[in-house]
This record gives C-alpha cells, structure tokens and sequence, in this order.
C-alpha cells in the first residue's frame, strides 16, 4: 500500500491511538475515569514508539505540507498531557487529548496519505472503500442512484462503539445482529463483552470480502463465540431467530438494510426495526409518563367493560378520507353503539359537534399535549395508553382512564395487581382503540379514517395535522380498497399487516372498514358509512 513498509506501519499504529483516544474521551465525558486513565496509559505509552517514527520519517511527512513535525512541539504536547493528569483535570485532560494529541495524529494521517496507493483502496462497483481523516476505512455502495455510507466516514470505529453500547443488555448473553459492513458494530459489541454469543447473517458476499480486507473481520472471528454468516436470501437468520430465547436479542445494523434490493423480506425487517428503536429510543420517556399516570389517573378501562359488552364500535382515525363520510356519524343510533375517536381528531369532532364517546390517546411526546389544547374542560371521557404523554393526566378536566398494555413491564405488573387485561399496542392509536373495543367484548367493529395510505397525497384528515405529502421516494406502493395502486410508508404498512394478522383470532365478531379509501384490509369487509349507520 505504502512506499515504505515502516510508513505503512506508522498509519496503523497511529490508527490504533485514535482509538484509544476516542474512546478514553468518550469515557471522560461519562466521568468513568478508571477506564480513561487507563486508556490514557496505553495511549502514552504507544506514543513513545510513535514519536520515534515521526522523527524517522519527519522528511517525507514535513514535505507534503500537512503536518509537521517538530519534536520539541510534540514533547511540550504529551507533556501538558501529563501535568493536566497529575492535576486531575479531567475535563481539560479530555479536551487536550481530542483537540490536541488527536488532531496532530490525523494531520500526520493526511501526509500519509499521500503515499497511499490508490489502486488498492478500489473496490469493485458499485462499493466504495474511503479513508477517513483518522485513517480508518469506512464503506460506501450505490443503490437506487444514491450513495449509502454503511459506516461513519469521521470516526467510525467510534460510531460503531457508541451503537454496540445502545445494543448492549446486560441480561442478554446471545445477539443475532442483521447486517456486518465492515464489521466495526459486531466487533466492539464483543469487546464490551466478551462472554456473549454474538452471530451476525450478511446476505452480499461482496461485503464479506471487503470486510477481511478493510475491516475486522480477522479480528471479529478470533472469540470462538463470534460467527459470520453469509446468508443470501435470510433463511438462515429465520431459522436462527426461531430458535433464539429469552436471553437473546436481535439487531439490525440499519444501514446495511438500506442496500438491500426491495423485497418482502426487507418489508419485514425494516417494519422490526422500526417497532424496536421505537420502544428503544423512548424507554426514559416511557417510564417517566407512566409513572407520572399512575398518580393522575386512578380509573381503568376495566371498569368500562359493561357499557361495551356486545355493542359495536365505531372507530374513528385520522386518515384523509374521513373527511368523506365523518358527518354520518350524527345519524348513530347510540342505544347499541358507541363512537371512539383518536386523539388526533378530537379537536375536530368538537368542532363539527360529534358526538363521540370515548377518545384513545397513546403518544409519549409532549407535542401531541396540542390534541386537546382549548378543549380541556371537555367531559368526553380520555382512554390512556398508560404511557401516553402525563400532560393529559394533568390537564384534562374531564374522566381518565388508563389502559394497560402488553410488553412494558411495568404496564403488565399493574394489570396483574389490579386483575385485569393487557391490550396489545400493534404500534398505533388506531391498533390500541382496536384491541381496546375487542377486550371489553364489542361484536361489530366499524373504522372510518382508517386510510393507512396517503389517499390523494394526502397524509391526514382536515383540521388535524400536517396534510400534504410532498415526495414519495422511499414510499411503498400497496392495493386500495377500489384495487387501485396507493402509496403508503413503512409504519403505516406494518399497522395494516398487524390488523390483518389480529383480527383473524376474533372469527365471532364482524369487522367492516368505512373509511372509503386507502389501504385494503384484509379481513374486513369494505362498506359505505351510510349504510351502516341506518
């Protein structure tokens, strides 16, 4: 690669302390000091060889214009290093290994560059191998006319770290990891851990080779608990995740689904993966508003479960073609029916003097607190996913009730102790009003609203939320109920698959979907608002 062997050496020992200093800082920053210092004893100590080098090769280094080396600079350099550390300076000793030691390490990088073949970082199209400023390589590939990084291209052993640290669970002792790249994510989760079995499926063989050639695959495969396989079309990762148990996990490395070409199989992962970080990503939030309901909400949805029993519900969602048929719903015979709103179209159905029943509110974030902004006083009684946002609990005047779900534990536990059911959440408001309405024993259930698609290029109702789509790159194309070809995304895609596969366990109750539009629902007949309402 280089002209020089002993330069080729330099470059990846210079590597090697980068890492160490990324990594030492990040600890820093978390104040773990133990495992700074330590880190910083190896970094020091990996410098005194390196400095030599510098030295030895500070002629061709000095010539390229991108560093300079100085050996009286880099002495004074290691040793502020050094006096910051005896003063326990912590902050400041973080701040002196990335802005000083680091940066002077990368401009060296740079003029090592220079006597990088350029022959050998080619690869094969439509993949790319790419330098970083720190020297480590990072991948890229071409699909659908666009470039997909697998990889940081600033830091990406970095990267890698930070997200084997977002994967990492202490009770779990097996990962079976969608996706290697160059294999950076895979390697540093064992490193964290070495005791657990780590198996990562790669379905392009095209990757496998250039991970042995740029990446850590060598490394990776040296724990006799680490496995790679090259698994073409997933059948293997099937069979893997069949068999995996409470004490596994399973990941996607994201980017690495990106590439892959369009098939059912990736409609299927990218629906987990959106299910998964969703739950990952707001565990804090979770907690924090279930804990807060538990105070402001006494009531459950059990003590419901006479007023439903035997009736039919409708359930009324956000979708753009509610907008058709809504006002239908003042002809309701209310004796044996009841109106269930999403929270999205509350404000709305106020507006249009509806008279609803109940409305569903499941949304963590605090944004969505705008759904009964003005309407506060309101005594239509709120049902709560029990980690829906706390602002609700607090601010609504009316009747509360919560509902608890399955798979958040604390949920499960509380309807344990109060003897009562879990709903199933299936990853939308509409999918718990759904669960909701079948648990407290409704036998006919009507939805309107219920699109699932951007019907017309529209994304929701009027006077509800942000209307309009304004591209459709990345969007799925599915059946309308007409038979016609709509648009639709990932999630809403997954909540039409959820229902379809639900409401196959309820062959005694009768489901029709009056929304008049959007995706076609397996499963449920497709009628028009006013005749069900005669």
């Amino acid at each position: 690669m280089f002209i020089k062997e002993s330069m080729e050496k330099m470059f990846y020992e210079n590597q090697m302390v980068l890492q160490d200093i990324h990594l030492a800082v990040k600890n820093f920053h978390v104040q773990n000091y133990d495992r700074a210092l330590r880190l910083g004893s190896q970094i020091l100590e990996k410098m005194e060889g390196l400095v030599r080098e510098y030295v030895e090769h500070a002629d061709e280094i000095n010539q390229t214009g991108f560093a300079q080396i100085d050996l009286q600079q880099i002495q004074e350099m290691l040793l502020r290093i050094l006096k910051t550390q005896q003063d326990r300076d912590y902050v400041l000793l973080a701040d002196l290994y990335e802005l000083e030691l680091a940066a002077y390490i990368e401009a060296v990088q740079q003029a090592l560059f220079q006597y990088v073949s350029e022959e050998d970082l080619q690869a094969d199209a439509p993949y790319f191998i790419e330098f970083c400023t720190n020297g480590e390589c990072t991948l890229a590939k071409e699909a659908e006319g666009r470039k997909f990084y697998f990889h940081s291209n600033d830091k990406p052993l970095l990267a890698a770290y930070e997200l084997a640290e977002s994967w990492y669970k202490q009770d779990k002792s097996q990962y079976i990891i969608f996706g290697f790249g160059l294999g950076y994510h895979a390697y540093f989760l064992g490193k964290i851990d070495e005791t657990v079995e780590i198996i990562v499926y790669e379905s392009d063989e095209n990757v496998i080779a250039l991970s042995e050639k740029y990446g850590v695959k060598e490394k990776f495969l040296k724990n006799p608990k680490h496995k790679l396989i090259y698994d073409r079309n997933q059948s293997k990762l099937w069979k893997g995740l069949s068999g995996m148990t409470d004490s596994g996990t399973f990941v996607i490395h994201y980017p690495s689904l990106q590439v892959m070409e369009a098939s059912s199989i990736k409609i299927r992962l990218e629906n987990y993966f959106i299910q998964y970080n969703s739950v990952e990503n707001q565990m804090g939030m979770l907690i924090a508003n279930f804990r807060e309901n538990q105070k402001n909400v006494p009531d459950t949805v059990y003590q419901l479960s006479d007023s439903w029993k035997g009736k039919t519900a409708y359930i009324v969602a956000a979708g753009p073609s509610l907008d058709q048929n809504f006002h239908e719903l003042k002809k309701v015979n209310k004796e044996h029916s009841m109106i269930i709103a999403v929270g999205t179209v509350f404000r709305k159905m106020v507006k249009e003097k509806i008279p609803i029943d109940y409305v569903v509110i499941s949304d963590a974030n605090l944004r969505v607190r705008e759904q009964i902004r003005g309407i506060e006083d309101q005594q239509i009684p709120l049902l709560l996913l029990s980690t829906a946002n706390y602002k609700f609990g607090e601010d609504y005047k009316g009747p509360k009730y919560l509902i608890y779900q399955e798979d958040f534990i604390l949920a499960e536990e509380a309807a344990k102790k109060k003897n009562g059911f879990t709903c199933k959440v299936g990853g939308s408001v509409s999918t718990v009003a759904l669960d909701l309405a079948l648990k407290l024993g409704c036998r006919k259930i009507i939805t309107l609203g219920l699109d699932l698609a951007y019907t017309n290029n529209y994304a929701h109702a009027k006077d509800t939320f942000r209307r309009n789509i304004s591209d459709v790159k990345d969007l799925r194309v599915i059946e309308d109920i007409y038979g016609k070809e709509v648009y639709t995304n990932c999630s809403m895609d997954q909540y039409r698959e959820w229902i379809e596969r639900h409401i196959k366990n309820f062959s005694d109750v009768a489901f029709y979907n009056a929304t008049e539009g959007g995706a076609n629902i397996k499963g449920m007949k497709n009628v028009a608002l006013k005749d069900m309402v005669k």
